[in-house]
């Protein structure tokens, strides 16, 4: 049996050959989804999620937002909480000119051999600029043939 994520999580490569979990499916979809933001490739990204609506959020403290707007400009980043998808998530690393890579630690994995929740912290960089951090968390369900997320939240 595999699980099928049921969110989304935000990681990185270099940090991929540590055990994420003593269930080893629960590891290699781990480093599935980073090797597949690395690599942007969109199939191997999609695959490893639930065919279902995938909750997709992302939540910006006040302290990032000032940071952000600084950097970007006034309006450009207004909304506190911000709701997506995989694809669309996928589809903007893939469109992106920069080199992405997630950055994973502290990572914690509670499971019962049906489903799991998976938080950590991380960085987010484009090319060698940290353009995104903070923690995120992912729930999985184990089904009898695929391991996958089924919600993503970060903030």
């Amino acid at each position: 049996m595999k699980y099928l994520p049921l969110s989304a999580l935000l990681l990185s490569h270099t940090a991929l050959t540590k055990e994420i979990s003593k269930d080893p499916e629960i590891s290699e979809l781990f480093a599935t989804f980073f090797e597949s933001i690395e690599n942007k490739n969109k199939d191997s990204f999609l695959n490893i999620f639930h065919p279902i609506n995938v909750s997709w959020v992302g939540v910006y403290s006040e302290e990032s937002i000032k940071i952000l707007c600084s950097r970007y400009g006034k309006d450009v980043f207004k909304p506190k909480d911000v709701a997506s998808t995989p694809t669309d998530f996928i589809d903007n690393i893939i469109k992106s000119p920069f080199d992405i890579t997630e950055k994973y630690y502290n990572v914690s994995v509670i499971e019962d051999g049906n489903i799991a929740t998976l938080t950590f912290d991380y960085s987010y960089f484009l090319g060698d600029f940290k353009s995104n951090w903070g923690q995120e968390s992912g729930f999985l369900l184990k089904q009898i043939m695929d391991e996958k997320y089924l919600q993503s939240i970060s903030q």
